[in-house]
């Protein structure tokens, strides 16, 4: 059931004197929502955007890690999203490849569905999406499109730029199908979905394949909760800015439970809705036909603290060309010990972490084995000096510090091989000072890429 089902009991919670709500919500789940629903409403749906629905109590954003324990990262993860891109902590990764989206040639087919809090399109699984590329280490999969908008031109995105909300966002959402069978098990699992986020913008043009969404013959049909339509001859490809620019960052998913398996991907530029497409988005109902009109606007949740997180761009400040290709290698202009640009990479392997293995504390390293998966092509560089074909590989890697902006990264095993963490800042070689152990960071099963260096 979703907000505003004509099955809800008048609420409780408002008759209570405003000292008893919190003590209530400390109760834990089952107390909450036996006063509320009793045990007719699924605890897992129960959950909005707004903390009062018509009058009843609907937890928001603030209660969502509160009401379950099961979302319990909403409240105390620190790795959330969305977050407030700030444009001077970007850091320039020279090895970020664009992009890259494979349909098979073929268009797509999907469900438009009015849920209730989003317009989402469901994909057809006999038309698939791939991307790859980017930040991307496994392949994923298109599952689904979401979209977030505003009741005013000036909110409705979810990040921010700058400080700066948009219209809307539309958000690509895949998941690793590599690893995960499908995207319910990929995002609560480690590397688990990739969402490709775009700003919306209110224009005079608009953009084809919102137009195929966002058209009066399209979106009235999923005026209401629960409304379904289906749509063909759909080009994902028409859906994405002309750019190959992007900024990304890991974070987590942004409805309950909130797991932090996201790796996100921001489009450096937005697409264009004209003001009456805008308009019909706001004429969406959260509710039912038989019951009071309430809009869908405003679905999204507040931006979360971004912390020590490293946001990436393949965005090259420094470059001075017309056409600003993001191209050639740089070094990253971030004061940090020992820095030095990462070399030009033949090739990469995925590699996991085993486990830690003992070190004497500070100022000692920390060491950790790793497993590399998969081995080098035949008549290439293993990874391992004089080995050639090898299956997994295990060796053992140091941990420094890098720098300010990200103190918990830096991977460093010699002056010829190098690890580097999703979450990258910049690669150092020694001497380094001021070595501090990882621990908290560097946890048994977290993803990397093995780059081999010269």
């Amino acid at each position: 059931m979703e907000p505003g089902s004509e099955s809800q009991p008048p609420s409780l919670l408002l008759l209570l004197p405003p000292l008893l709500l919190p003590l209530l919500l400390l109760a834990g789940p089952a107390t909450l929502a036996s006063a509320h629903y009793g045990s007719q409403r699924a605890q897992e749906d129960w959950w909005a955007y707004k903390e009062v629905v018509q009058g009843n109590f609907i937890p928001g954003p603030a209660f969502w890690g509160l009401v379950n324990s099961a979302w319990s990262l909403c409240s105390v993860g620190k790795k959330q999203s969305p977050v407030n891109i700030e444009t001077s902590r970007m850091i320039f990764d020279p090895f970020l490849l664009p992009l890259r989206v494979n349909t098979g040639g073929r268009m797509v087919s999907g469900t438009m569905y009015n849920t209730g809090r989003h317009m989402t399109l469901r994909l057809d699984k006999d038309h698939l999406v791939n991307i790859s590329g980017g930040p991307i280490v496994y392949g994923n999969r298109l599952e689904e499109i979401r979209l977030h908008f505003g009741s005013k031109d000036g909110q409705g995105s979810e990040h921010m730029l700058n400080g700066q909300a948009f219209a809307g966002e539309v958000q690509l959402i895949h998941y690793n199908h590599e690893l995960y069978t499908n995207v319910s098990d990929a995002a609560r699992n480690p590397a688990g979905l990739t969402i490709v986020t775009i700003f919306m913008k209110v224009s005079e043009t608009t953009n084809r394949f919102l137009d195929r969404l966002l058209n009066r013959d399209t979106i009235t049909r999923i005026a209401y909760k629960n409304d379904a339509y289906l749509l063909q001859g759909l080009s994902v490809e028409e859906l994405y800015p002309d750019t190959s620019s992007y900024i990304t960052y890991e974070g987590s998913m942004t409805t309950p439970p909130c797991y932090e398996t996201v790796t996100w991907i921001v489009m450096n530029k937005p697409v264009y809705i004209t003001h009456l497409q805008m308009h019909s988005l706001r004429l969406l109902s959260q509710n039912l036909p038989s019951q009071i009109f309430l809009s869908m606007n405003d679905n999204f949740r507040p931006t979360q603290t971004l912390s020590s997180r490293c946001v990436r761009t393949n965005i090259n400040f420094n470059f001075s060309g017309r056409d600003c290709p993001n191209k050639k290698p740089q070094k990253l202009k971030y004061r940090g010990p020992s820095q030095v640009a990462p070399a030009k990479t033949p090739r990469s392997l995925d590699a996991t972490v085993v486990g830690l293995l003992p070190a004497d504390g500070p100022p000692a390293p920390v060491m950790a084995l790793v497993a590399v998966h998969r081995a080098p092509a035949p008549g290439t560089r293993s990874a391992l000096p004089g080995r050639r074909g090898l299956g997994t590989l295990f060796f053992v890697v140091v941990v420094v510090p890098v720098a300010p902006c990200c103190p918990n990264i830096g991977f460093i095993s010699s002056s010829r091989f190098c690890l580097r963490a999703q979450e990258f800042c910049s690669v150092v070689r020694p001497p380094v000072q001021n070595w501090a152990p990882l621990t908290s960071w560097l946890q048994p099963g977290r993803l990397f890429l093995f780059m081999e260096g010269g």
